[in-house]
């Protein structure tokens, strides 16, 4: 006689997807204004209904502590199908208070019925993300797991407001001897409280850095706007040897004696 024993894990799947960000909303919060984005994330858990997952628990875990990320809406809503073809189909609501261990900023658990079958379930719920302060895209982390092995982390990107978002341009022509280059930077209304530019330098040119610190010119400024060039190796590590020099660092001060960063 032979005796087969197979793990329940081995038949079970978990999966995490964010949908589309949101556009941005705000809100008032200890007399202040803020501004975020909302993000749908679904949860797929146990899809292929091979066995049942009864008694289970799914953990949710924001893994992203900046930009700020947290849960917001009602709770998490469950679709569990318990046939093949979904014909049979039933929808669950659970409130953030009604889920074990929840936390706002942190994550939550929800355990599946021991009474449960073979089932599938699709969970769904939002996140939203503070974008007040973010000047560029930022990557938002959420991780999934049923303390049996399976674990999936989903990511998405989320964009700033538009009256924050930087913008970065080169153009220039070059010949054999001399090459003009222009950087524009767009700096949002509220300024940056620090900007650094660092620049890749030819490497077949002679004397670029001394050509690049001699002929730098920052125009439209804010009144008061200072800088300072240093060099960088190849490895992106500061140097005062011209012949290491790889890249060069402008470093922008918003006044001229160079004690506020940014611009």
């Amino acid at each position: 006689e032979t005796e087969f024993h197979h793990s329940v894990g081995a038949y079970t799947s978990i999966s995490k997807n964010a949908g589309e960000q949101g556009d941005v909303q705000s809100e008032v919060v200890n007399g202040e204004t803020r501004y975020y984005r909302v993000i749908p994330w679904t949860i797929e858990y146990n899809k292929d209904r091979y066995v049942s997952v009864a008694g289970n628990t799914i953990t949710d875990t924001i893994t992203t502590s900046t930009p700020p990320m947290t849960y917001t809406g009602n709770g998490i809503t469950i679709e569990v199908k318990k046939d093949e073809n979904g014909n049979d189909l039933e929808k669950r609501t659970v409130s953030w208070t009604e889920l074990k261990d929840y936390n706002s900023s942190q994550g939550w658990e929800y355990t599946i019925p021991n009474t449960d079958g073979k089932y599938a379930y699709k969970i769904t719920y939002d996140t939203k993300v503070d974008v007040t302060d973010i000047i560029t895209n930022q990557t938002v982390k959420n991780k999934v797991s049923d303390g049996k092995g399976h674990e999936k982390t989903g990511s998405s990107s989320v964009d700033p407001r538009d009256e924050n978002k930087v913008g970065l341009t080169k153009t220039g022509t070059a010949d054999a001897t001399q090459a003009n280059w222009t950087i524009t930077i767009t700096v949002p209304a509220e300024g940056l409280s620090k900007a650094e530019l660092v620049d890749t330098l030819p490497v077949s040119w002679n004397d670029a850095i001394d050509q690049y610190e001699n002929n730098l010119q920052v125009i439209n400024a804010p009144e008061g706007t200072s800088y300072v060039v240093s060099l960088l190796n190849k490895d992106g590590n500061a140097t005062e040897d011209d012949t290491q020099a790889a890249k060069v660092k402008v470093t922008f001060y918003k006044n001229a004696d160079k004690t506020e960063t940014g611009i």
